[in-house]
């Protein structure tokens, strides 16, 4: 079974898709860098928590990569896991580090804490405060509205994205009418520029986010800073 994912990596599956397959079979996902090999039995272990495919036959996310990387986190990398094969190649290519949300591998990651930790150290040193309270304000910046390279969407942000979309959920298969009042809004992908921008910000109802997330009715994800 093959499915193509395309550029914004969005996949949905079905009950029935896998009901033929063997556990040991494949389900290849071609992505834009090459294709991903998962066995049916990772799909179907992945999908045994998540209430849309045991209540309604079908899963589906706007996150492939990453969930997949999650999925996997601390997994022993063996043949019985998912391998990717490079774009313009047929050969497997092992994989060496985990890839954060934000793009960042567990090395690079490594690498960001320890000058965090030193910058910490030394702009407690500097200004006769405890490292604890500098944390703090780096934590008040990152959310405050004059940081550039905010987590969370602005209202302008969201209000933005709502206009773009034409007031209508984004999800696939809905077309539900959204307000500012109920849209919740959904990141494809997070960590680079543009960010925040409507191509990659979606509203969605609060149903089809709950589904997204495999949360229960009505415990959808916050729906971000209103500043």
């Amino acid at each position: 079974m093959t499915r193509d994912l395309g550029a914004k990596a969005y996949f949905r599956v079905t009950t029935d898709e896998l009901a033929n397959l063997n556990p040991a079979d494949t389900v290849t996902f071609t992505l834009p860098e090459g294709k991903m090999n998962i066995p049916v039995h990772v799909l179907l272990d992945r999908f045994s928590t998540s209430k849309t495919w045991l209540g309604k036959g079908w899963h589906s996310s706007s996150t492939f990569p990453q969930w997949l990387a999650d999925y996997l986190e601390g997994a022993p990398q063996d043949a019985n896991h998912a391998v990717v094969v490079p774009a313009g190649t047929n050969e497997p290519q092992a994989r060496k580090s985990k890839i954060r949300k934000s793009g960042a591998t567990d090395s690079q990651r490594q690498v960001i804490r320890q000058d965090l930790f030193a910058t910490v150290a030394k702009l407690a040193a500097s200004l006769g405060m405890p490292p604890e309270a500098v944390v703090l304000e780096m934590r008040y910046f990152h959310e405050s509205a004059t940081n550039p390279y905010r987590t969370n969407a602005s209202k302008a942000d969201k209000a933005k994205s709502l206009k773009h979309h034409q007031n209508r959920c984004q999800a696939a298969g809905c077309t539900a009418i959204l307000t500012s009042d109920t849209a919740v809004f959904h990141h494809l992908r997070r960590g680079f520029a543009g960010q925040h921008e409507p191509e990659n910000l979606l509203p969605y109802c609060e149903s089809c986010h709950d589904a997204e997330h495999d949360l229960p009715a009505g415990k959808s994800l916050s729906k971000g800073s209103k500043k």
